[in-house]
């Protein structure tokens, strides 16, 4: 069974299941994950065309699944909470579209980590009955998307 830790870094799957190794930081390594997405969205992804977000949410989602399938399977582990590359596909997928501003993202953050954490119906359900590399990202997707249509509404009816 592979740990993850820093040594472990050198497997392509660790690296990105860790978010480059943001999920190895000492306390809330999910929370940490989310803040990388955060960042590299204000940084990188809220100046992009809608089309090129979509894609790069797919892809990273995509090899997160294979990523986290390899570990789950290979090396016998479950949803670790070392593992952020799914919170950072969720929170890029609940930035989609989102105005380019620090006070949306944040509360956009904030959402997001209140249903990832919490895990209401459908997510808890999903959280629980869907394992391996796919369960283990497809949450965090339904916490992305819940936290989208939160913050669409809340946007629409301040007009």
């Amino acid at each position: 069974m592979a740990v993850l830790d820093w040594k472990s870094l050198r497997d392509p799957n660790v690296l990105l299941a860790t978010g480059f190794g943001v999920g190895l930081l000492p306390k809330m390594p999910g929370t940490w994950g989310s803040i990388l997405a955060l960042i590299l969205w204000y940084f990188l992804l809220a100046s992009q065309q809608l089309w090129l977000i979509l894609t790069l949410c797919v892809v990273v989602f995509l090899l997160g699944w294979y990523a986290t399938h390899r570990l789950t399977s290979r090396d016998k582990l479950g949803d670790e909470p070392q593992i952020v590359v799914d919170e950072i596909v969720g929170m890029w997928i609940a930035l989609v579209a989102i105005p380019h501003s620090w006070w949306i993202g944040i509360l956009t953050f904030l959402v997001f980590r209140f249903f990832d954490i919490a895990k209401p119906w459908p997510i808890a359900w999903v959280d629980s009955h869907i394992k391996g590399g796919l369960g283990v990202m497809i949450d965090d997707v339904l916490a992305g998307a819940a936290t989208w249509i939160i913050i669409h509404g809340l946007l629409l009816l301040l007009g």
